[in-house]
């Protein structure tokens, strides 16, 4: 799942730009700070070491990846509320 997250944050930069290419860069949305924020996370943890001492707090950092679905929710009116009737 992180290699999916890499590729998807490179393909988004590529075509997007990363920060300062305007309303459309890829730092500009709230979701992809999200997404880079987990990569970055997925990458300090690969670090030999880290890991030991760290792992709660990269762990729960990692979790963030569940809010991925959830913008799914904001564009499709049908799901939200099927989501709202789970709930």
């Amino acid at each position: 799942m992180t290699g999916l997250f890499v590729l998807e944050c490179i393909l988004k930069v590529i075509v997007d730009g990363f920060a300062c290419n305007g309303p459309t860069s890829y730092l500009a949305s709230n979701w992809n700070k999200v997404d880079f924020l987990i990569i970055l996370v997925a990458g300090i943890a690969w670090i030999p070491g880290v890991q030991d001492t760290q792992s709660n707090i990269l762990k729960v950092i990692r979790m963030l990846r569940i809010l991925r679905p959830l913008r799914l929710v904001n564009r499709f009116p049908q799901m939200r509320i099927a989501v709202e009737s789970v709930f």
